[in-house]
């Protein structure tokens, strides 16, 4: 890859909490010494007299922080912008730092320095270190990110910033809001630090099941104390709630009021927290674009007896306050055990000592009484014999197991807490792992807690792991004890135990599923699966849960219309893939952890490429891959009319109002900007016209004028390469229009590939006499006889005619009412040159006029009920009818690439299902001049 003086070249190691590989986080950032000579010779603007400024006056000015997150069924799609500009007369070192969640994953990065745009795209690891080190010899500086705070991964990226210069960093990041203790938590991290003009937060919750309550709490400077802060009459945040299944979150401070936090402005995390509605039932199911989710924490069900054995680690370097607050924690958790639950403690150091031998006892108030005298007389000294900790905990179990009446309906679990590596008995750590598997054999959930940063830690996640547990670092911190009693908290009631998700109907792919066998589901938790379904079986999709509860076994059935999309989730600012990439984000983690407890080398290479493809695939920041961000490629240009390509990417936003940004891949969907832009209404040109006019391109999106109504209606089709649509099918007239998909790039290394038109083919049905015509880049042919050029010309038929014009376009008539265009979009290598297709004059088609465009010619859609959406008056939400169906639809912009025009419409998501008949899988032929097309 060829670096000039201006690329700033930017990677990332970014690796996942879960996982033993997550103790390397770092981005190493390789920028010019002086960004950019063409910046550099720019007229310096609003520069100031540096000699005026404090020191603290010259770092450059972030005038403006914005962020906006959208929290569809738990999966969250956070975008932070900041705007910086330098004042000063002389370069400075602007920085943007935010603190993800560790369980989140960079989407998507980008820089914007004087018009000049610089956008990250993630590779695999090995080659972006390479190109990484390439870039530091040719005499770039380097630098990496500070040390990361708990529980979080902190993204720094620093570079200068000419005189006068003005800077806008970009990131989005998405997660999966895990429910713990009965709440869903999303933390957005804020410290700008300084004050900012412009400083707004808003977030977007969309919940189909029903919100059950939601509060911000005040802002929050410790990554764990959230979990001891309730609601708050003087929220910082203001709280929307418009309906049942949506609400509205805004903070946004005045300088005053950053101010009144700290002379360097808001330090701290902007909490929201929530539950949804739930009741016994079999969960929620979501069902979008051919991908579910299935959400399962079922409710007022009895909990489970358990047999839990503690064993604490008490050797020397637990002396002083680790102790103490270990202590103080297990004398809490007695406290708050069910008098049916059954415990003992163990503790280690060169040996094992047992508060009870041979027996687990019921926590009775006289037994906790008796272990709290133990647990305060203990003292801290010696090594740490970690293996004999584990085995003789594991043998209490099993003596319960095989002795103790009533135990069959018992979950077993074990808590270890250390804060070392072992050093006494066993030290090996495979020995270990291999013994603790054995040992425990499947029976029992081993929970690990490493207690401080002199832990391996990731030994005690990768043995949790194999043992149907987690692992969970507790921070050497005055609120330790309180982290050891959330964990406690979160395991301290079982409620189902041996759960077995199923999915019973043939219309789900079974290499699909995530994870859907538990060991134990606990209160206050969810259970979460995703799929793939087949897009060529439409029977509705049936679950079968089986699992054990306290008194009996039980069985949870549920029966789910595929066709059925809360209509909840139709909303603009909710990601138009999210269930995919939901999917995909799952899956991603588990092949990762199945990765780690591999001992197969064959099995773990075949889990890191699967990992690794999907990772490239969806533009995941995981383990396995890297984010560059390079100079972007010069502008495409179209052949001709010089319009750069770039410039026809604004139809793929949902809103004109920002400029696009010339991305390598397409970005994760993202929500509308702000409404001040739009138009009353989501008319196009020549609106109300009865020739039904409309067209496809780009991605694939359509475009389509309602005959007979005063409005557009846009949509997009999802496909793969290869794919062959119909987008025109007229029986009576004799015509037919194919169009056969292409990947974006030739670049086969890009996983994540859009796709575009890249032939079509016309079939034209003239008395008994068939005509073919074959459109691609290199020309036109008409039956495999005339080859033609992409030359101005004209060739008349009988009924029809072709016109080639000096613009790429490709003009068929067919008598004096029906016009169709094709129009060429030529694009540098690798990129590929594709077609954006149109219908200039349908007025000819008969009332059995069909296909993806071609059904909206008989006039079967009207938008009505237009009105404000509720989380943003600035825009209109409305509903289009089709018959008997309404289906929510929201307002949009999208580019014609032909006339460069912006076209305002009212878009339906998900591939328009309930908008067109049918599903996008109707529209599927076998070949080009496939004429077998049947109206669903």
């Amino acid at each position: 890859m060829e670096l000039i003086a201006k690329a700033a070249v930017f990677v990332l190691w970014f690796s996942m909490f879960t996982l033993p590989e997550a103790n390397a986080r770092h981005i190493n950032v390789v920028v010019p010494e002086n960004p950019g000579n063409a910046v550099n010779k720019r007229l310096r603007r609003n520069v100031v007299d540096e000699d005026s400024l404090s020191e603290e006056e010259k770092k450059p000015e972030i005038y403006s922080l914005g962020v906006r997150s959208s929290v569809a069924s738990r999966f969250a799609n956070t975008i932070v912008t900041s705007k910086i500009h330098n004042r000063a007369g002389t370069a400075r070192e602007a920085v943007f730092t935010v603190q993800l969640p560790d369980s989140a994953f960079i989407a998507n990065f980008s820089m914007e320095i004087d018009g000049e745009i610089y956008v990250g795209e993630v590779k695999e690891k090995v080659k972006a270190e390479k190109e990484y080190k390439k870039a530091k010899q040719r005499g770039q500086s380097a630098g990496h990110v500070s040390s990361k705070p708990r529980a979080t991964n902190t993204f720094k990226v620093a570079i200068n910033v000419a005189a006068g210069s003005k800077l806008t960093f970009e990131l989005t990041y998405q997660e999966m809001l895990q429910r713990r203790l009965g709440i869903y938590e999303h933390r957005i991290s804020i410290r700008p630090g300084q004050i900012v003009k412009r400083l707004k937060v808003d977030v977007y919750i969309i919940e189909p099941q029903g919100l059950e309550f939601i509060y911000v709490p005040q802002i929050v400077t410790n990554v764990l104390d959230s979990w001891t802060i309730g609601p708050t009459s003087d929220s910082p945040a203001t709280v929307t709630q418009e309906s049942e299944t949506r609400a509205h979150v805004t903070y946004a401070p005045s300088e005053d009021e950053q101010r009144a936090q700290s002379p360097e402005g808001i330090n701290g995390d902007l909490i929201i927290r929530y539950d949804v509605k739930h009741d016994t039932s079999a969960g929620e199911i979501q069902i979008l674009d051919g991908y579910f989710v299935h959400y399962f924490a079922p409710s007022n069900l009895p909990p489970v007896q358990k047999n839990v054995v503690f064993v604490i680690d008490v050797s020397g370097s637990m002396d002083g306050n680790k102790l103490t607050q270990t202590k103080t924690a297990l004398v809490t958790i007695l406290d708050d055990m069910r008098s049916f639950d059954r415990f003992n403690i163990l503790t280690f150091s060169y040996g094992v000592e047992t508060w009870r031998p041979d027996t687990m006892v019921l926590a009775t108030p006289s037994n906790v009484k008796d272990a709290k005298k133990f647990i305060k007389k203990l003292n801290a000294q010696g090594g740490t014999n970690f293996h004999g900790g584990l085995v003789d905990g594991v043998n209490m179990l099993r003596r319960v197991t095989d002795n103790a009446e009533n135990t069959e309906r018992s979950a077993f679990l074990i808590i270890m807490l250390t804060d070392g590596n072992p050093t006494s008995g066993v030290t090996d750590a495979k020995s270990i792992q291999t013994t603790a598997k054995d040992l425990i054999d499947g029976q029992y959930s081993l929970f690990c807690l490493g207690f401080g940063n002199d832990v391996d830690f990731n030994f005690l996640q990768k043995i949790s792991l194999e043992n149907e547990g987690i692992g969970r670092r507790i921070y050497e911190d005055s609120d330790a004890n309180l982290q050891l009693k959330g964990f406690y908290d979160e395991v301290a009631t079982p409620l189902l135990f041996d759960v077995d998700i199923q999915y019973v109907s043939e219309n789900v792919d079974p290499n699909s599923i995530t994870q859907s066998t538990f060991k134990n589901y606990f209160n206050g938790s969810e259970l979460v699966v995703a799929g793939k379904l087949t897009e060529d079986v439409t029977v509705n999709l049936q679950t079968r849960i089986l699992a054990n509860g306290a008194d009996s076994e039980l069985e949870f059935l549920a029966e789910t219309d595929q066709e059925e999309t809360p209509t909840s989730l139709l909303s603009k600012h909710v990601p138009a893939d999210f269930v995919q990439r939901l999917w995909a984000y799952l899956t991603i983690k588990e092949l990762l952890r199945k990765r780690v407890l591999t001992q197969n080398v064959t099995e773990k290479e075949d889990l890191t490429q699967r990992a690794l493809d999907l990772s490239l695939k969806y533009n995941f920041v995981t383990p396995l891959t890297s984010m560059l961000v390079i100079k972007p490629e010069e502008p495409e240009v179209n052949k001709a009319d010089g319009e750069t390509d770039e410039a026809n990417g604004a139809a793929d936003r949902e809103s004109g109002a920002k400029k696009p940004k010339p991305t390598s891949r397409p970005s994760p969907p993202r929500p509308a900007s702000s409404g001040r832009n739009r138009k009353k209404s989501r008319g196009g040109s020549n609106t109300g016209s009865s020739s039904g006019r409309g067209f496809a391109y780009g991605d694939p999106h359509f475009v389509v004028e309602l005959p007979g109504d005063n409005h557009t209606l846009c949509f997009n089709i999802n496909g793969e390469e290869d794919d062959i649509f119909t987008l025109v099918s007229d029986p009576i007239k004799g015509l037919q229009v194919n169009a056969k998909l292409i990947s974006e790039s030739t670049d086969a290394s890009k996983m994540k590939q859009g796709t575009y038109i890249g032939q079509v083919g016309i079939v034209v049905k003239s008395g008994d006499s068939h005509f073919h015509i074959r459109a691609t880049s290199d020309g036109i042919t008409v039956d495999n006889t005339h080859k033609l050029p992409w030359k101005p010309m004209k060739i008349q038929f009988k009924y029809w005619a072709l016109q080639i014009n000096h613009n790429s376009t490709l003009v068929f008539t067919y008598g004096d009412d029906v016009t169709m265009v094709l129009h060429l979009v030529n694009r540098r290598a690798p990129s590929r040159d594709y077609f954006g297709f149109y219908i200039e004059d349908g007025r000819g088609f008969s009332n059995k006029v069909h296909g993806l465009i071609g059904q909206f010619q008989r006039g079967k859609v009207s938008i009505v009920n237009e009105e404000a959406d509720i989380f943003d008056p600035g825009y209109l939400q409305a509903e289009a009818v089709v018959g008997e169906r309404r289906v929510p639809v929201f307002e949009n912009i999208r580019r014609n690439e032909k006339t460069k025009e912006r076209v305002p419409c009212w878009f339906a998501h998900n591939n328009a299902r309930g908008v067109i008949d049918g599903n996008r899988s109707n529209y599927l032929v076998k070949e080009l001049f496939d004429n077998s097309f049947s109206p669903p």
